[in-house]
């Protein structure tokens, strides 16, 4: 049965008869402050090597919101879908589909955000294009993540991020941007970028975040490029004429349009386990797996009453996996005895 971390510490119990598992689990509730919205129309080189277009709308904290869409500068419709509580997204295809935002024939796009039963607010904003050349050039070149690789499992709590940056990034408008998010809590992440920590040609990067035992993560690593033309892409403006209610007063507080290279995976820590649990006449054998980088000890209690556990100490953890065995007569001829495997935290520093 797998537990938790809470407190830094994840523990599994487990009982020499029936040799059943046995545990808790604890729910984990965040809270996010809301904010003004914005609108963007991005660009994005993969590894692979790929192209994409987008265009997001991030409404976060506007209440009533039920559907987007919207109409580009050639009368194209754009339908966009829910991409996560109040955001929503249009992935516009291959590189091709691009070329409007970045060639002269931009304009002004339309923009509805519908509220349900109660009406439609258009709002109208302009891409005037991105004033760099048609075609792939103007992006960064694309990195290729090293370690860990995407869909890898038995990654670290405390993972280093390896990349090679697909040769020298020198543009004087160029940053470097990198972000690993716990997939199973999404309050737990951690991020940095070329005007701190980071150099833009660094290939590596250590968080000094913990990420949760059994669990999926992300990391991004990202080069993005052209960021003085943010202002390509106008503040939406609300069209009362057209809408079918009145100005819901939304705060748009971002407008832009960047084109980004970047390489995207997702990898599972593993959990704290008892793999199995054997007794014989002489020893009592527990077979751990863990995170590689987790320090594990095992502990006794007799009846499970508050109080009882005591240390019996620390398992030898070899990539991710290790043995322990009890050979204490008085704890092995019992008829019922419980261990559990917890985790040490880490020293300080």
């Amino acid at each position: 049965m797998k537990v938790f971390p809470s407190n830094s510490a994840a523990s599994l119990l487990a009982s020499v008869r029936p040799f059943l598992l046995s545990g808790f689990a604890l729910m984990l509730v965040w809270f996010t402050e809301a904010r003004a919205a914005r609108v963007t129309v991005n660009g994005f080189k993969y590894s692979d090597p790929a192209f994409e277009s987008r265009i997001e709308v991030d409404l976060e904290g506007i209440a009533g919101v039920t559907g987007v869409d919207a109409t580009a500068a050639d009368g194209t419709a754009v339908s966009l879908t829910a991409d996560g509580p109040d955001r929503y997204r249009a992935v516009l295809g291959p590189y091709a589909n691009f070329l409007p935002f970045l060639a002269a024939t931009g304009g002004t796009w339309e923009l509805r955000i519908h509220f349900g039963a109660s009406g439609t607010a258009v709002y109208a904003f302009p891409v005037s294009g991105f004033g760099t050349p048609a075609g792939p050039d103007p992006f960064p070149p694309a990195p290729t993540m090293i370690s860990p690789t995407d869909g890898a499992t038995g990654v670290a709590q405390r993972p280093t991020f390896r990349w090679n940056s697909g040769g020298m990034h020198t543009g004087v408008l160029e940053a470097l941007f990198v972000n690993v998010f716990s997939l199973a809590d999404p309050a737990i992440g951690e991020f940095a970028n070329s005007f701190g920590s980071l150099g833009l040609n660094d290939t590596m990067w250590t968080p000094s975040l913990t990420l949760p035992a059994g669990g999926a993560a992300s990391f991004l690593v990202q080069y993005e490029t052209n960021q003085s033309e943010d202002s390509r892409v106008g503040v939406p403006v609300f069209d009362s004429a057209s809408s079918t209610v009145g100005d819901p007063g939304i705060p748009w507080d971002q407008h832009s349009g960047d084109l980004f290279s970047r390489d995207l995976i997702t990898f599972t820590v593993p959990p704290l386990e008892i793999v199995s649990i054997v007794r014989n006449a002489a020893e009592v054998e527990i077979e751990i797996a863990a995170p590689p980088d987790m320090r594990v000890r095992i502990e006794y209690s007799p009846d499970l009453s508050v109080g009882s556990w005591i240390s019996l100490g620390n398992v030898s953890m070899s990539g991710g996996r290790g043995t322990f065995v009890d050979t204490d007569a008085g704890r092995v001829g019992l008829a019922l005895g419980f261990y559990r495997a917890v985790e040490v935290p880490a020293p300080p520093g």
